[in-house]
Order: C-alpha cells, then structure tokens, then sequence
C-alpha cells in the first residue's frame, strides 16, 4: 500500500510493521513527550499538580500528519521529531501504537480510556486517500460538527461522543469557550486512567502521614508495602527512581523522587530521553519499603502555546496550514488542540490474579536484607511507561496529592 510522502507529492510505498519501527517511533516520541511537558512545566501557569498524556496527544498529532502537506508536513516532523523514523516505517508504526493504545481488547494494567478525534465544520470532506488509510488501520475518521452556526450545539455533539467513546468515564469534556463560531478544525485528546498495580497495596495499611512542602506539611493518604522492586539513583537528576509494575505487566509506573524537595524544578527540566534511558537499564531489584500518596487529577489544557515554542506554528494560520491531504483543500487550519485528562492511583483493586501476587512475600533471598526507604513524601515526578518499546503514556508531578478534584482548564 502506498502513504504520503514526507513532501506529500509522491506515494511512499510502506512496509509491514515490526518491533523496530515502533522502538524508533517510541523513541521519537519520547523526545516529543518529554519537551512538551517540559514546556507546561515551565510556563509558570500550572504550579501545582499536573499531568498529561503525551502518547494521546502524538496520536492526535499523527491523523493531522496524514493529511498534512508541504511545510505543514515538515513542521510536524521536526516538532515531532519524525525524522528519526524513515518514511516507510512511520505509518504502519502510527497505526500499531494508535492500536495498541486505542483497540486493543488486551489487559493494560488498570481502566485506559482514549477518545481522540478531529472535528471541522461542515462541507470538509475527508479525500478518497485519507478515508483508505483511516479504513486500513481502523483509525477514527474525522467529523464534521457546525461550530459558525451552532458552536453549543457542536460541543455538546463533541461531548457525546467522547462520553460515549469513554464509556461514560469521561463526562462535558469540552467546556463553554473552547470552540466558537470561528473554530476550523478542532483536534481532541481525552484520556482516562484509573491503574491497577500488580502488587496492589494493602488497604488496611493506608495511613495519613504528612506530605512535606516549603511551608507546610498536610495530612495525606499514604499507601504502604515491602517488596522487591527495580530502583536506582539518578545522579544527574539528584532524584531516586522507583519502578511499580502494573497489573498487566504490559504497562510500569515510574516514581522519579528527588532527594531535595526543592529540587523538583530542577529534576523536570534536567528530564531528557538519554538520561530515562540511562537509568532504566541501570535500575535493579532491591528490597523496599514504599510509601506512595494516593492522589487523582483531572484536569483540560489547551495546547496552544506549548505546541507553538516546539515549533508547530504555521497549523494555527489560515493561509499558511495545508491540510489538502485530509480534505482536498487548503482552507483548513488548526483552532484548538485540547487535552483533557483524568488519571487516578490508589491501593489497586484486588481480583483472584493480584491477591496471588499480594499473598506472594520478598524471596528468601532477600529476607535477611535491611530494606531501602522509598518514601514519597514530598513533590515527584512520575511516569507510565510501556515495558516493549518504554514509550510513555502519561507524565505528570504530584505537588500536593488530592484525592478527589475538580477539572480545571489550564
């Protein structure tokens, strides 16, 4: 099957997907993901508690990639940093993570919800090439929604459809403002995560303990277990590195806590690709004492500004877009790419598999051990990453946990 090329003129003949093209594409995307939230971290508009999913905004990105030509082609691949994928490679690997993360009947590790979608005014009709690749690789095809005419009515239609898509977990996505009467295409990315852990934490164990701030110390739920588990300490990041595998063993949490409280500023933007990678393959079994919050955000962002300094401009320009891939013309331009995320961690539900695992203590070989403390009681950084190709799902900082929240749009 032919895809467009990185010019968008002539065909690129693309080829079967393999392990190899989705370890380049993760690991294009994991530069992707680490900058952008480089980006919301240090615009100074979100201090406290955040959290995105850079793995449903890339995929958003991907369906604008397809029908993107000329310079707006080129602006995604550097922005993306799609230029260390080949061009043959780079469809088919789209198309195995947008499965992988979006179809798949598989066990994940907890409750993953995805809705991602583009969304344009009426009379923009997906071209015959765009309607094939969608229908090959079962990607969600864009919908025509009347914002000149109707934008409440358009964003409740969007809202439905997300409810429905997030079988009802992720409610009035899109709130009042977001789409209006001058919006031409509209990309979101809504995202539900709820993690099961693969050694769930022991319920009755869960205690207040204080969570130390720069002036204060509230009381928060803190989860309890001792088991073996994979760590290391990041020297270039000061900051301890604590692997808690799900329920699936398909996905893993990271916990990056730093040893300095202060240090958390620091630690997210000393982040690169290089150093996860480093630590990952440094980390090994210890036994640990772990202390975790639970805490669940929800939260809508607007991606405007930080897509803008990594270098994705000229989509937001009428004149200057070219999306005559996606529907024949050159009238669209991107108004809005929102993420709304909900993600949530506590102790991990218990079913026959997981009460095994909990039932199964440290090995006799690391009883006489004295454990290590690994005691999240201060602002971390932590991470969702998959374990084949370590492509991360979500990333975020806890700065004080909450156990219940309000969806604020930053």
């Amino acid at each position: 099957m032919d895809g467009p090329s990185q010019d968008g003129n002539e065909p690129v003949r693309i080829i079967r997907t393999t392990r190899t093209h989705l370890l380049c594409l993760s690991r294009a995307h994991n530069k992707f993901s680490i900058q952008l939230y480089q980006e919301f971290a240090k615009d100074g508009k979100r201090p406290g508690n955040f959290v995105i999913s850079p793995v449903s905004v890339s995929l958003g990105l991907g369906m604008i990639h397809i029908g993107a030509r000329g310079s707006s082609r080129e602006e995604l691949n550097k922005s993306l940093h799609l230029h260390e994928v080949q061009d043959n490679q780079l469809l088919p690997a789209y198309a195995a993570l947008h499965w992988d993360v979006t179809k798949t009947a598989q066990p994940r590790g907890g409750i993953f919800e995805f809705a991602i979608r583009l969304f344009a005014q009426p009379g923009h009709v997906m071209t015959a090439a765009y309607e094939r690749i969608c229908s090959r690789y079962d990607i969600t095809r864009m919908k025509n929604v009347d914002f000149r005419n109707r934008p409440d009515l358009a964003r409740k239609e969007i809202n439905q459809w997300a409810e429905e898509k997030t079988h009802g977990r992720v409610k009035d996505v899109l709130p009042t403002g977001i789409a209006d009467t001058d919006t031409s295409l509209l990309l979101l990315c809504a995202t539900y995560a709820k993690l099961s852990f693969l050694y769930p934490f022991d319920k009755k164990k869960t205690t207040c303990l204080p969570f130390y701030l720069h002036m204060e110390a509230p009381q928060v739920p803190m989860m309890y277990q001792r088991r073996c588990f994979r760590m290391a300490f990041i020297y270039k990041l000061d900051c301890d590195i604590l692997e808690l595998p799900l329920s699936s063993g398909e996905l893993k949490f990271l916990v990056l806590l730093p040893r300095r409280s202060e240090n958390i500023t620091r630690l997210e933007m000393k982040l690169s690709r290089s150093v996860l990678d480093n630590a990952l393959d440094r980390m090994q079994e210890e036994l640990v004492d772990v202390y975790l919050p639970k805490f669940r955000y929800e939260l809508g962002i607007i991606c405007w500004d930080a897509l803008v300094k990594l270098g994705i401009k000229n989509l937001y320009i009428s004149g200057k877009a070219d999306f005559s891939g996606l529907d024949g013309t050159t009238s669209l331009f991107l108004s809005r790419v929102f993420h709304h995320l909900c993600f949530e961690i506590d102790e991990g539900a218990s079913t026959p598999a997981t009460e095994v695992n909990s039932s199964i203590g440290p090995d006799t070989s690391v009883q006489q051990q004295v454990p290590k403390i690994f005691r999240a009681d201060h602002p971390f950084l932590f991470l969702v990453i998959e374990e084949r190709t370590a492509a991360i799902h979500f990333i975020g900082r806890v700065f004080r946990p909450q156990t219940s929240s309000v969806a604020s749009v930053t």
